[in-house]
């Protein structure tokens, strides 16, 4: 078995209370930008820093998922609203 992963590391640029209070960031892989996700995890904005931008890192496992291509969706949450949302693709070989 493997350990395989996928790091995302999504930027974030806004009011920096809004990125420090109840703001979280949700990373699914899907197999479309509507797909139902695969593989997810869930990010919570440190609320350590007080600035208006942030760089999230997260790890996704993708162990369990065959070769071939793949979309890293990630939905910025702020008070359960989505104020934001990324697509990118890559390729699991």
């Amino acid at each position: 078995m493997s350990n395989a992963r996928v790091r995302a590391f999504p930027e974030l640029y806004g009011d920096a209370s809004m990125l420090r209070d109840r703001t979280k960031v949700h990373l699914a892989v899907t197999e479309s930008i509507a797909g139902q996700a695969l593989a997810l995890t869930t990010v919570l904005v440190d609320d350590a820093l007080d600035t208006p931008n942030r760089v999230i890192t997260a790890d996704v496992a993708v162990a369990d998922l065959p070769p071939g291509r793949y979309i890293m969706r990630a939905r910025v949450m702020h008070d359960a609203v989505e104020v934001a949302r990324l697509h990118r693709p890559f390729w699991i070989n």
